[in-house]
């Protein structure tokens, strides 16, 4: 309607409200037609009813009544009344059926007909329609009508599984906007065409279709189209494994759907909000979001919505191990689907969720018959990501079936397919099930790489289930390769995740995995593999007390035992406090009982705050035989208790007896190893200048001072800072300022207080209270801003921040670690860095040197960097040839102590048992070091100033290509200035 057309009937309205008789009811219509067309749908209502109810009524021509009660209708749709609205087209549809003068009324009957019935979920009967309005509307000026018939069509076609058709009726409905001119019609039809791109998994064109629609949505101050661009994009986040910005942009959708009152808005906001959650753990909010999408559908009559609603509580249930209660969701959700058509993506998705139910259920029979009949649906409608899905309950299916090879080649191509379109989430999910697999069919390398990339894939999504199965999977390998000692370091390292309260389905998997350690230890300590058994083997200068056992053990506490009666008597104990020891053998008496006998046992306990401890139990033969118990504190010069110090302590412990005096006095800290290197920590060097820095960081141990580490990416400031904060107590926390924004930068170091921005549903600490009486190390500061510069200097002058939102200043006891891989006294003076903070943060600045300027650290780090691979991906008996030191001594090594790392790892991948890794095992960018420079000729044949020129100029030539022609990167390698390269460039004649 135009702006005169509309000021017109403003005007008729206004003569209404004070005119009588007749007049008054002639008016009604245009009244109605201004509150219709401006969204007034309760006082369009009452205008119309007011002329179905009043004596004209009767007066008017069946066309005239189809008018009216197309136009009741479009105010009962824009009520969210779908079943009256769909009454009444039906209605008006009757009147003017056959009616072949007026084709532009029943075109646009039939149009308000599609999009309610798409809405209440009858794909069938709202393609029927579209395709009539269609039809009669072709070659009518009615072309905002014809675009809004095109996008119904699209969302028609899109529910039904058909993509591509969708995506070609999207397109015609945005031409034709585009022709009219129509803003808000452009947005609805970018929208729509964003979620058809993202439902064939093409992220890019679906996220700029989207931000279109928004951008205009935001200009027109249309809230209700700003909410759902907001959750579309957000879903797109979802999928691409961006959970925190997905749930950003979902939780600014639901909260602007619930301001409009857009019920439709608030269930799907709901649903993708409860998903984010369930797979998180936090049940309680997954179930009420849920729950609230189930409320919404049922009052709305939305059957699609219903169906999606049933699915979410059905995978709640199942993901609780109540799989009687999600089956009946399960079938509930199916039953809504397939009446809205016989093909879409729910009765797909929800096929493919009852399989996984049965299969782990125990009728994998009945689990491969579905996943079967939900791959066969995905393929139909060619939807990458639903096939891909389907593969793996498909693959999950046949492992429970006990057919490992169709389940192996199943989990294989899920992978493939997930892998390709990008979704990491389902990607890891379906990584584990394959690893799983292939453990059972011996293929330990394809276990071990599928595990890997999970396990750098689930962090990264808060989902610690899905973690925790990573870690028992990797145990499992541990087992198989009889390396048990690794493998009960990942079992309580997944116990860790049982700790936080929200798994409780692998609790017992795990339980079952440590026994096999346990005993697997157990055996080898009483077999006859056990040479310590005979005590003329038993280690030199061993005394028959606690103090002899302690030392050669590098143990850091113990205490002797025994049982008398009921109650438990401690002999003797070293840095032990009598209730410490009291609780251990309470544990230990707990697990015996479960056991059915007390034996010999290795464990892990404790964490960050109270030190990771290794510990050893041994129980005595009898009432008058100790026990023995000793425990290590672990650091990188104490690893993990061995099977062969348990050998150790079964074989002494009968020559054990209690010794008198007080507990000895601690040890203290070792001097570093001769013969020139050093380990402090994990840093591994034999170059003078690490040493003065190391140096200087031991003497600066349990200080408070601020420290700022600079260096090259990869030159291992990160490591660096956690061994300084292993001299000071209390917790390290980092924080990368690269990696987020500069609100959410604030919320992480600061905290921020309930309510301080959209989705602060409570209160949460910054890393500053968390690290208080720690360290927090903060890297990348060059990339913050100069105003978040100056809250931070704020830390650091007066130890107090405020926390995002709150009034209140927090004080703090914690020492500051910053990093940069750039100058910033150079930033500083480019106006980039706060001058006060950089003098503040100053206080010890360390410059790590690069690896080119010292090599001497290269073969000192490749043999660390082989050995910790070895370890990692059980391998053995592989060394690096000399030609591999020379080669790496002689590389410049761009990315540093990173990119060597990077290289061996590759290397050692490659290498199969016994073998010797040369030189071809390594990237081209490190082989093209070995280029060889021209053989320099003897006194005589050549005069001195001739090969002086031609090494030099074949340095620069070599200098030029690993730079890729960079000048001023050449120089800098070279040693020279960059005019002094370019006059030899000139000198020489080399073309660049």
């Amino acid at each position: 309607m135009g702006r005169d057309d509309t000021l017109q009937k403003i005007r008729a309205a206004l003569r209404l409200e004070s005119s009588e008789g007749e007049e008054r009811t002639d008016l009604r219509e245009d009244v109605g037609d201004v509150y219709l067309d401006t969204d007034q749908f309760d006082q369009a209502l009452l205008y119309f009813r007011k002329i179905r109810d009043s004596g004209r009524w009767r007066l008017l021509d069946n066309r005239g009544r189809a008018r009216i009660w197309y136009k009741m209708a479009r105010a009962h749709d824009g009520r969210g009344e779908l079943e009256a609205a769909l009454r009444l087209s039906r209605q008006a549809e009757k009147s003017i059926a056959g009616d072949e003068e007026d084709p532009r009324l029943l075109g646009k009957v039939y149009s308000l007909a599609a999009r309610v019935s798409r809405k209440l979920g009858d794909h069938r009967a709202a393609l029927a329609y579209s395709l009539r309005a269609l039809f009669l509307l072709r070659f009518s000026p009615e072309n905002e009508e014809i675009a809004a018939v095109q996008l119904t069509a699209g969302s028609t076609f899109l529910r039904q599984g058909d993509f591509r058709e969708a995506v070609r009726y999207f397109q015609d409905a945005l031409s034709t906007y585009r022709r009219i001119d129509d803003p808000q019609g452009k947005a609805k039809a970018q929208n729509n065409l964003g979620v058809a791109y993202k439902n064939l998994c093409q992220w890019n064109n679906a996220t700029t279709a989207l931000r279109h629609a928004l951008r205009i949505d935001k200009e027109y101050g249309n809230y209700s189209g700003v909410a759902l661009r907001s959750l579309n994009i957000g879903i797109i986040h979802y999928h691409r494994g961006e959970w925190h910005a997905a749930t950003e942009k979902i939780e600014k959708s639901l909260h602007m759907s619930r301001a409009v009152g857009d019920a439709l808005g608030i269930s799907r906001s709901s649903l993708a909000l409860a998903r984010l959650a369930r797979h998180q753990r936090r049940w309680d909010e997954a179930k009420e979001y849920a729950g609230e999408a189930l409320r919404l559908s049922s009052e709305q009559g939305n059957r699609r919505e219903a169906a999606a609603a049933h699915e979410e509580m059905g995978a709640w249930y199942f993901d609780r191990g109540q799989y009687e209660t999600a089956r009946s969701f399960y079938r509930k959700a199916l039953s809504f689907a397939m009446t809205i058509s016989d093909r879409n993506d729910h009765i797909v998705e929800v096929t493919r969720r009852l399989s996984e139910l049965e299969s782990e259920a125990g009728s994998p029979g009945e689990g491969e018959k579905l996943a079967r009949e939900s791959l066969r649906m995905a393929i139909a409608m060619r939807d990458k990501r639903l096939v891909g899905l389907a593969f793996r309950a498909l693959a999950l299916a046949c492992r429970k079936g006990g057919d490992f090879k169709k389940a192996s080649r199943y989990a294989g191509r899920s992978v493939r397919l997930l892998d390709a379109i990008g979704i990491p989430f389902e990607l890891a999910r379906s990584l584990v099930e394959k690893a799983s697999i292939s453990v059972v069919l011996d293929d330990i390398g394809s276990a071990r790489s599928d595990l890997t990339r999970a396990e750098g894939l689930f962090p990264r999504f808060f989902a610690d289930r899905y973690s925790c199965r990573v870690l028992i999977e990797f145990a499992r390998l541990k087992i198989r390769a009889d390396r048990v000692e690794d493998a009960l370091v990942l079992l309580h390292k997944a116990e860790r995740f049982l700790e936080k309260g929200r798994i409780t389905e692998e609790e017992g998997e795990i339980e079952k995995l440590r026994r096999r350690v346990e005993a697997r230890f157990v055996e080898c300590s009483r077999g006859s593999s056990n040479r310590f058994l005979l005590l003329g083997e038993a280690r030199p200068g061993l005394t028959r007390s606690l103090d002899g056992l302690l030392g050669p053990l590098a143990a850091d506490g113990g205490f002797l035992f025994a049982k008398s009666g009921s109650e438990w008597k401690i002999l003797d104990r070293r840095n032990l406090d009598a209730s410490e020891a009291i609780a251990v053998l309470a544990d230990a008496d707990r697990v015996w009982k479960r056991e059915g006998g007390a034996r010999p046992a290795i464990f892990l306990s404790g964490g960050r705050a109270d030190g990771l401890r290794s510990r050893m139990i041994v129980p005595g033969d009898g009432e008058e035989s100790p026990g023995v118990y000793v425990e290590r504190i672990l650091s990188s010069d104490k690893p993990l208790f061995t099977r062969r110090d348990l050998n150790f302590l079964v074989g002494v412990s009968a020559l054990l007896a209690p010794a008198a005096g007080p507990p000895a006095a601690p040890k203290s800290g070792q001097a570093p190893p001769p013969g020139g290197t050093c380990r402090f920590g994990g840093v591994v060097t034999a170059s003078p200048r690490m040493l003065d820095i190391l140096d200087m960081l031991r003497k600066l141990s349990g200080s408070h001072v601020t420290i700022l580490i600079q260096g090259e990416t990869g030159t291992g400031k990160g490591l660096l800072a956690y061994e300084i904060s292993r001299g000071y107590p209390g917790p390290f926390v980092t924080i990368n300022c690269a990696d987020i924004t500069e609100t959410i930068l604030e919320s992480e170091l600061f905290g921020h207080v309930k309510s301080a921005f959209t989705g602060a549903h409570s209160s949460k600490k910054g890393l500053f209270e968390v690290a208080d009486g720690g360290t927090v190390f903060i890297d990348e500061i060059d990339k913050t801003s100069r105003k978040f510069q100056e809250k931070l200097l704020r830390v650091v002058d007066r130890q107090e921040f405020k926390p995002v939102g709150s009034v209140h200043v927090k004080k703090v006891d914690c020492r500051i670690v910053c990093a940069s891989n750039r100058d910033l006294g150079e930033r500083v003076r480019e106006g980039r860095f706060l001058a006060d903070l950089f003098y503040r943060l100053k206080v010890i600045s360390i410059h790590l040197p690069p690896l080119r300027e010292r090599r001497e650290d290269i073969p000192l780090l490749a043999e660390h960097f082989l050995q910790r691979f070895l370890d990692r991906l059980g391998k053995s008996d592989i060394e690096l040839s000399d030609d591999v030191i020379e080669l790496l001594s002689r590389y410049d090594w761009p990315g540093n102590v990173r990119d060597l790392e990077n290289e061996i790892e590759r290397a050692v991948a490659l290498a199969s048992p016994g073998e010797i890794i040369g030189v071809d095992s390594f990237s081209d960018e490190v082989t093209s070091s070995r280029r060889e420079l021209p053989a320099i000729p003897v006194a005589g044949e050549k005069p001195l100033a001739d090969v002086v020129a031609e090494v030099e100029g074949e340095m620069i030539r070599d200098a030029l290509e690993r730079c890729g022609g960079n000048k001023s990167m050449a120089a800098r390698l070279l040693g020279l200035t960059r005019k002094g390269l370019r006059n030899k460039i000139r000198r020489y004649r080399i073309e660049t």
